[in-house]
């Protein structure tokens, strides 16, 4: 049975925007199907601030994978386009980062859904809500518009920027 689930991308290192387009590709096969994706934003680092400006950009999918299988594929594709382990919210060629995946809630020691930083990143938030305003949080009993008018951090998305 398939499922819908919501991926967030980012990159600050190389060609960001040139990265995550090779991410969405390359997640799209036999059992991923990528329906609807965000602009492009250029947005200010995120607990580790002492680095390079990030391009975010979230996608919405239709998988036939269970959510630890769409994980590592996830992991695969980053591995494939350069991503190196330095530190936690450290600088990275990309990430990939599963934030909802359907209407499950997962407590897993690798993986958390909905992503548990999700109400807190202005660079999550407002590219969904490009695609996705009606999403309903499985958590908050919210829509994602209604997540993003409750964003009280003073993070700046410093504008959007063209998908080419």
């Amino acid at each position: 049975m398939d499922t819908f689930a919501v991926l967030a991308f980012g990159s600050n290192i190389g060609d960001g925007k040139a990265i995550i387009s090779a991410a969405y590709d390359r997640l799209c096969d036999q059992s991923c199907q990528l329906l609807s994706f965000s602009s492009f934003y250029k947005t200010k680092p995120w607990g580790v601030t002492d680095q390079h400006d990030f391009i975010n950009s979230v996608g919405l999918f239709k998988t036939s994978l269970l959510a630890d299988r769409l994980l590592i594929q996830c992991q695969k594709v980053e591995a494939e386009l350069g991503r190196q382990k330095r530190y936690k919210w450290g600088p990275r060629e990309i990430d990939i980062d599963i934030i909802y995946f359907g209407d499950q809630i997962i407590d897993q020691k690798d993986l958390k859904v909905p992503h548990p930083f999700l109400y807190e990143r202005l660079f999550v938030l407002q590219p969904m809500q490009e695609i996705i305003p009606y999403w309903i949080d499985p958590l908050k009993r919210k829509s994602v518009g209604q997540l993003l008018v409750d964003y009280n951090n003073a993070e700046e998305v410093r504008g959007q920027l063209d998908f080419n």
